[in-house]
């Protein structure tokens, strides 16, 4: 039935099916319906032809193109030769097969003169082109509108996609930054460091080329991410590393918070020379994700950039992902930076019904 529908000719017999409904009963005399079906039908043939030559001749090349003059008098010239027709054909045609006898009003001067019937007719001309017309102008919103929509969505994904891009060279860069240290010292680190960057680039990407993907993985990158760093700046840092409530089967977008956690190194723990602290805290209630991330900064330190990669990222893609459906808090202090995020998550059905909350608290100690 949808493939009718959306089958052009279908779409135009449909049309004319109405047609025929409705005008039937305008010819309909002594409850003789099929007289009045035959009289619609013989006056079909005209109706087409005027519809079709305003909607595909007079309207596209004339009225479209801003030639309402030529519109104007073409049309007038045109309704007044299909009435002559339409006038000759009710005399020779429908009247002896409505009435069962010969007209004996015709006359040929009558066609050169304005006949009183002839607003009636051109009326009707005009009513089924109308109809005809808004039938047109709707299937070109709904399509217009479908096309419309379907652009905002690939611009959306590809906008997305952009987005998730940039957090894997500005990650990538960082990481190996700290690989590259440790190799100059010849540090035993050095492996740890290849394997955990080993396994999140194997989640980047194999794992984070869909839309969502499960929380519990996201949260298992970020613990990577926090180790490799920790590698990095030894027991100058204390690190504090928690996730509790049910967390399975609820999906995320990827690598959305991972910005959240690399700045809070970027800006705040690699501009301290003495001990410094990051504070990450997860929780998931129902629907509801909670990440509250808190990190020491230098009395000198200056603001998180606002045009940095990671901020930025982070930001339009909540914009785009979470609309309405996320709240935000960012505070900052002279010593402390920190950023709440609630957002509502989506779920797997089967997975939600899992017995027992899964809860992960684990400090991650200094490794030396």
């Amino acid at each position: 039935m949808k493939a009718i529908l959306h089958n052009r000719i279908a779409q135009h017999v449909f049309f004319w099916c109405f047609y025929l409904l409705i005008y039937t009963g305008n010819y309909v005399q002594n409850d003789n319906y099929l007289a009045g079906l035959v009289t619609t039908l013989l006056y079909l043939p005209i109706h087409i032809t005027f519809t079709y030559s305003q909607l595909y001749l007079f309207i596209p090349r004339l009225l479209l193109k801003k030639k309402i003059t030529a519109y104007i008098i073409v049309t007038l010239l045109v309704t007044h030769l299909l009435y002559f027709v339409n006038y000759v054909f009710y005399c020779f045609v429908i009247y002896p097969v409505m009435f069962k006898k010969t007209c004996h009003f015709f006359s040929w001067n009558s066609l050169w003169t304005l006949n009183p019937l002839e607003p009636k007719t051109v009326f009707s001309f005009f009513m089924i082109f109308g109809i005809a017309a808004s039938v047109k102008l709707l299937k070109k919103w709904y399509y217009e509108n479908n096309r419309n929509q379907t652009i905002a969505k690939e611009k959306l994904s590809i906008e997305l996609e952009m987005l998730k891009a940039q957090v894997h060279p500005h990650f990538l860069f960082n990481t190996l930054n700290n690989l590259y240290s440790l190799t100059l010292t010849k540090s035993d680190k050095a492996p740890l460091t290849v394997s955990h960057l080993a396994d999140l680039l194997r989640y980047m990407l194999y794992e984070c080329n869909e839309k969502e993907v499960p929380l519990e993985k996201e949260v298992e990158m970020l613990r990577k991410y926090v180790e490799l760093e920790k590698l990095r700046y030894g027991a100058r840092l204390d690190v504090s590393f928690s996730c509790s409530g049910n967390i399975l089967g609820l999906k995320i977008a990827p690598l959305i918070l991972l910005p959240f956690v690399d700045n809070s190194f970027k800006h705040g723990v690699s501009e301290e020379i003495d001990q410094c602290w990051i504070n990450l805290q997860m929780h998931a209630q129902g629907n509801t994700f909670t990440f509250i991330l808190s990190n020491s900064r230098s009395h000198d330190a200056l603001s998180y950039k606002p045009g940095g990669i990671g901020l930025q990222n982070i930001k339009k893609r909540l914009e785009l992902i979470y609309r309405g459906n996320y709240n935000m808090i960012i505070n900052e202090e002279a010593e402390m930076y920190s950023i709440k995020l609630q957002v509502g998550l989506s779920s797997v059905p089967e997975a939600v019904l899992a017995p027992g909350p899964a809860i992960l608290v684990q400090p991650i100690p200094a490794i030396i």
